[in-house]
């Protein structure tokens, strides 16, 4: 199951993800950027509380990070999604917070 909490009382947008993101979960995440980044200055997705990650979701993460007009930051992920972005040398290109 997947999930996210918005946090939009802000002027950064936070969206926390929850479950598993995969490519069911990767049309609702974009549609919740699309819906609330608007005039924004800042998004950050949190990925702590995911306990799944597809390669689905790794292509939102470039896709995101790639967007022009806005700032994109990630929160920590945990171990096992940690991993999988050591593995695949994508750590290193993102931009997160504690």
């Amino acid at each position: 199951m997947f999930a996210i909490d918005v946090e939009d009382d802000n002027p950064v947008l936070v969206l926390r993800l929850r479950g598993e993101l995969d490519v069911a979960g990767v049309p609702l995440v974009h549609d919740a950027v699309e819906r609330r980044a608007a005039g924004r200055p800042g998004l950050i997705v949190d990925l702590g509380a995911l306990e799944f990650m597809d390669v689905s979701g790794l292509g939102l993460m470039v896709r995101l990070r790639d967007r022009t007009g806005i700032e994109v930051a990630f929160g920590q992920p945990n171990a096992s999604i940690g991993r999988l972005l050591d593995l695949t040398g994508l750590r290193a290109g993102f931009h997160w917070v504690a």
